[in-house]
């Protein structure tokens, strides 16, 4: 009796067989091998009632491809011993990856075949040999596969599909005679890699994952060379992301080689390094810093150029304007001009010119030669120091040009500072209509010691007008005595002060009398507190020679005032008051 082969179902004639008749059944058998070999057939996956597949089960979309015994070659049942076959699906469904089956006669009955394989269902397939480990055909691709069901032997598993264009070995040119794509696996890491096989001979690998194009990864990869004449990323937005903590992640130059720029990704000190002339036809837009510390380090601009160098803010007005004009170099400066450090103009130079705007110093500059002419000079958050200069006469002049303009001392903290050792006919401080003789304001500042200003104006009595001011705290007892020393090298010993005053401040925060924290009495130079005890309860002030005197009376409540808010008198507490003694020349 007559069986059949499992791979192909090529009738196996036994001895003694069709006496007569083996002749027939051989032919077939050939016609069976001519299918295999060079038969193509379409195959729809869930035809079953056309015998393109023997089972079609819609709900796991699994199709079952076999060929039955005993029927003829190109039967319609026998399309699986064809050797190039399209699997097709006229009204695919869903999204659901279809599985076919491969089989001989039977669901059980596995195979080893060799296909060329084109996926036109639609979607993609997978193809089933068994236990082993199935292949997946993309949609639209062709395969060439091999089946085996023979006994695992090496790398050889049973009931696997293998796809025989893996590790593909290619001796000559691929040659595209049309428009061709290369479609890689997505979300993939190495998606694609082309080199040499070896880790450090990678030189691009097409990275799905985070869909990035990996040049010249390997570590034996030292250049890439370019022949094209751009490199055009005028498509969308792109960026150029180094290595980092290099002190040469990137460096731009020809293959002398000469460096035009380097760039410095180290970690504390990242930069662009410019080793050649810069030239711009346009501009550079800085939005960090500019760091020009190198020794040697020049900003050349254009020769006799009223415009050289034009510092705006956007496309607003100029901010600063470099003249390089023949006639006369200048910068001119159109806003505000605030120094937080020392400005310090000194023997050699000058800070000379015209502000319009309001210059504001909010540091200690120092002016010692030069002449300034200002609108409004604001020092309110600092000091302007030497103004009219230090040690010799006429180092620095400010004009003041504009009618109502100023210098500004607003802060609390705000003080003019003049020189100790200013020749004596030349004041600290003059300030006149440039008239001679006609003096509004000065204070001479001549000797080391401490002394006595004297500011003083043509239309009052000369060297009035500064005091003197000392405290004492009042802590009561007859017969007291408060004396302050007057000698000041300007006023002179034994020159009588033309005025002084004693007033009486409440510096406790709990009230006396009614008078509360801060509150000032004047107590004049003289105090009589009632007349049937003139003597006891009184105080006299006077001033000798070198000394400011206030004498208590000898009765224990001396100091006796009227209270802030009734009548008669009242013995003021021993505590919480203080004497002020002013003294003017």
């Amino acid at each position: 009796m007559a069986t059949y082969s499992s791979n192909y179902q090529i009738k196996l004639i036994a001895t003694g067989d069709e006496a007569g008749s083996w002749g027939t059944s051989t032919n077939k058998n050939w016609e069976k091998v001519e299918q295999s070999i060079g038969y193509s057939a379409s195959v729809d996956i869930s035809n079953t009632a056309g015998g393109d597949v023997s089972s079609w089960v819609p709900g796991t979309v699994t199709s079952t491809f076999t060929v039955p015994e005993g029927v003829d070659a190109y039967d319609n049942t026998t399309k699986g011993r064809s050797a190039y076959i399209e699997f097709t699906w006229p009204g695919v469904t869903g999204t659901t990856r279809p599985k076919i089956q491969i089989r001989g006669n039977s669901a059980f009955n596995y195979v080893s075949r060799i296909y060329v394989i084109k996926n036109s269902v639609g979607l993609d397939i997978e193809l089933d040999n068994g236990s082993g480990t199935n292949l997946i055909v993309k949609d639209g691709a062709h395969a060439f596969v091999v089946l085996y069901a023979g006994p695992t032997t090496g790398s050889i598993v049973t009931e696997t599909v293998y796809n025989l264009l893996s590790d593909l070995q290619i001796d000559s040119s691929i040659i595209f005679p049309d428009a061709a794509d290369i479609v890689v696996a997505g979300s993939t890491a190495d998606a694609l890699d082309i080199g040499d096989g070896t880790a450090a001979g990678r030189f691009v690998t097409v990275d799905t994952s985070v869909n990035h194009l990996k040049l010249a990864q390997g570590s034996s990869v030292n250049t890439i060379v370019s022949g094209a004449s751009s490199i055009d990323s005028s498509a969308q937005n792109t960026d150029l992301v180094l290595r980092s903590n290099a002190g040469a992640s990137l460096t731009v130059g020809d293959d002398t080689p000469d460096n035009f720029i380097t760039v410095d990704s180290t970690t504390g000190g990242k930069k662009v390094v410019f080793n050649k002339l810069v030239e711009t036809n346009a501009g550079i837009q800085l939005d960090g810093n500019l760091d020009a510390r190198a020794a040697g380090v020049d900003v050349n601009l254009n020769i006799a150029s009223l415009t050289a160098l034009d510092i705006k803010e956007g496309t607003a007005a100029s901010l600063m304007t470099f003249d390089t004009n023949t006639v006369g170099n200048k910068v001119t400066v159109t806003a505000p001009i605030e120094m937080n450090g020392a400005a310090d103009i000194t023997a050699g130079g000058s800070l000379a010119g015209t502000f319009t705007g309001s210059p504001t110093f909010t540091g200690s500059p120092n002016f010692t030669t030069g002449t300034v002419t200002v609108d409004d000079l604001d020092c309110s958050a600092g000091s302007l120091n030497a103004v009219l200069g230090a040690t010799t006469a006429n180092n620095a002049t400010v004009n003041f040009f504009t009618a109502n303009s100023s210098a500004k001392l607003t802060s609390s903290g705000a003080y003019l500072s003049f020189g100790s050792s200013y020749g004596a006919i030349y004041p600290g401080l003059h300030i006149t209509t440039g008239t001679a003789g006609d003096d509004l304001l000065q204070i001479n500042t001549n000797g080391n010691s401490a002394q006595w200003g004297t500011p003083y104006h043509t239309k009052l009595q000369n060297d009035k007008g500064t005091y003197f001011e000392s405290t004492y705290n009042y802590v009561g007892g007859a017969n007291a005595s408060y004396s302050v020393s007057m000698t000041r090298t300007s006023l002179g010993t034994g020159n009588a002060p033309s005025f002084f005053q004693v007033y009486l401040k409440r510096t406790s925060a709990t009230p006396d009398l009614g008078y509360n924290q801060n509150d000032i009495i004047n107590l004049g130079a003289s105090g009589v507190a009632d007349h049937q005890n003139a003597i006891q309860r009184s105080w006299i002030v006077w001033f000798t020679s070198s000394t400011l005197n206030l004498q208590a009376g000898s009765s224990p409540s001396w100091l006796s005032i009227v209270p802030k808010t009734g009548t008669g008198l009242s013995a003021a507490s021993t505590s919480g008051w203080q004497f002020i003694f002013k003294v003017w020349k």
